[in-house]
């Protein structure tokens, strides 16, 4: 992440709360360029893949010249 992204910070979470378990990884690196899409890189498509065969929700957030933020959340039973 941070050879790609310039980021000097990453923060990691994982929150358990009563009916759902998430994981939040965010970083303050230089974003991504509009041409490029962020979610064909390949180890996107595995968390995504993965967080799908275990029924959780996917999410991932950047823009130009602001951080990255992927979240996963899985319901608890």
């Amino acid at each position: 992440m941070k050879q790609h992204a310039q980021a000097s910070e990453v923060i990691v979470q994982v929150l358990m709360e009563a009916n759902t378990i998430g994981i939040y990884v965010e970083d303050n690196g230089q974003g991504y360029s509009k041409s490029v899409n962020i979610k064909d890189g390949l180890g996107l498509k595995s968390i995504r893949y993965l967080t799908e065969l275990l029924n959780g929700k996917f999410e991932v957030s950047a823009g130009q010249d602001h951080g990255f933020v992927v979240s996963v959340d899985f319901e608890r039973n």
